[in-house]
């Protein structure tokens, strides 16, 4: 674990603005003592580990030595051999001195009391509230958090509100989501996500984010990514270039290539679908949003049609295509720089970001076309299709697109569940406008239509 320096650092970060040690015990054997354990360990009983040496060949291919500048937390063991139980102990009692030391060091203080949220806010709408120096804040807020946008950086602040997904009413539920959004977009970006900043009162309730104090909340720290070189902005500006997407492609399919495979059954694949499909149907139906609810039960039927057609699902299961990816790649969340940045992943719900990687680039595609640009969808669609050696059955790529739009347009209807919403037109006008993307599609999963 661990083998990546972005991942150490995030760890190394955490640690700091919680107080607590910071360790890195690093276990070294050489690689034929590990192939070598691998095959004893296949022609034995069951062991607890399903890791082979499929995943051993990764681990290898990945990995970051540590740097000069980490050994000073480092305790190392030799594992060429087996660790026997005096190995363990001066392992663990050094590490313990270590974590002594650590703790001995601190002085106890009397936390501050924590200033409300409408302060937090205020204070960090104030340009001279940040460190770096900026001429302005801008303020943007969305549905899950408050965004604060200085001239270098962007910071990011979460509600203290829960969801079906995720519940954010705790301080340490909102710094454990900060550090799964640095870390897990750290995946698809390059110096973007700077790491988890800790928003700061001192002892006379004076909030920073410099001076010392205790954390009441964290930001997310990122930064800014010039705005005209958003895909989206590019799609209206009419300025995409065939060599950006191609790079952008390379990106996601090397990421592709090392993401995590998903173990699961066939059945289940499919029965989650089924189960989804019919959910959206019904929550899209009510009555209060008067959408047209004979063209639901249609697309419903259309997509539970090409559902049953259960060879098409399993070979994605079985040729290990369902990965833990993105989860939201949309073209507002790619960058087009030296290289291609790729940011705002959902990093609150695995189970969502478990997917077909032609799901989630089919539905890049489909965020393509509904801002006008279906050449360009086209372009993603057949740069993914060479570069990750994907045949892109059209049946299969039309039913996750016409399921994403649906997907998109339950989305738009429950903004309208939020308190003090005066702007039903506009959601119930972006439902529909993926109502009649989700209507094209599924009647483009004929398999004799092409793509």
């Amino acid at each position: 674990t661990f083998l990546r320096r972005w991942q150490r650092d995030l760890f190394r970060e955490l640690a700091a603005e919680l107080g607590v040690p910071f360790i890195v015990v690093d276990v070294v054997a050489q690689e034929a003592t590990l192939r070598e354990r691998l095959r004893r360990r296949a022609l034995g009983p069951a062991d607890v580990s399903e890791a082979g040496v499929a995943v051993l060949d990764h681990q290898l291919r990945t990995d970051e030595p540590l740097g000069d500048d980490e050994l000073g937390t480092v305790e190392r063991c030799d594992a060429e051999r087996p660790l026997d139980e005096g190995q363990r102990a001066r392992l663990w009692n050094a590490v313990d001195a270590r974590v002594a030391h650590a703790v001995s060091s601190r002085r106890p203080h009397a936390p501050a009391a924590a200033p409300s949220l409408a302060r937090r806010i205020a204070f960090l709408a104030q340009a001279a509230s940040y460190p770096e120096g900026t001429a302005a804040v801008e303020c943007i807020e969305t549905h899950m958090s408050w965004v604060f946008l200085t001239d270098r950086h962007a910071y990011k602040l979460k509600k203290p509100a829960k969801t079906p997904l995720v519940d954010l009413r705790e301080a340490r539920a909102r710094l454990s989501n900060c550090a799964d959004e640095v870390r897990l977009n750290r995946r698809l970006s390059t110096g973007v996500y700077l790491g988890v900043v800790p928003l700061l009162v001192d002892a006379k309730g004076q909030l920073g984010l410099a001076n010392g104090g205790d954390a009441v909340d964290w930001l997310v720290q990122m930064r800014r990514l010039p705005a005209d070189r958003m895909l989206d902005a590019l799609i209206r500006a009419r300025n995409v270039r065939a060599e950006d997407l191609a790079a952008l492609v390379a990106r996601l399919c090397a990421f592709y290539r090392d993401a995590r495979r998903i173990e699961l059954r066939p059945v289940d694949y499919r029965d989650a679908f089924a189960a989804s499909i019919a959910e959206h149907r019904d929550e899209l139906a009510r009555p209060r949003y008067a959408l047209d609810v004979a063209r639901l039960d249609r697309i419903a039927q259309r997509q539970s049609e090409v559902l049953a057609d259960v060879g098409l699902f399993d070979v994605r299961v079985r040729e290990q295509r369902i990965v833990e990816g993105h989860g939201d790649l949309r073209p507002e969340h790619a960058c087009f720089e030296a290289e291609p940045q790729i940011i705002d992943c959902l990093e609150f719900s695995r189970r969502l970001r478990t997917l077909d990687a032609l799901d989630e680039i089919g539905y890049l595609a489909l965020e393509c076309e509904r801002l006008g640009a279906p050449d360009v969808g086209a372009a993603i669609l057949a740069a993914y299709r060479t570069q990750c050696a994907d045949p892109l059955p059209p049946k299969l790529l039309h039913f996750y697109q016409s399921y994403r739009a649906i997907v998109r347009a339950t989305l738009a209807v429950r903004h309208l569940e939020e308190p003090g919403r005066n702007d039903a037109v506009k959601w119930i006008a972006r439902a529909n406008a993926y109502l009649d993307l989700a209507s094209a599609h599924v009647e483009m999963q004929d398999p004799g239509f092409g793509i």
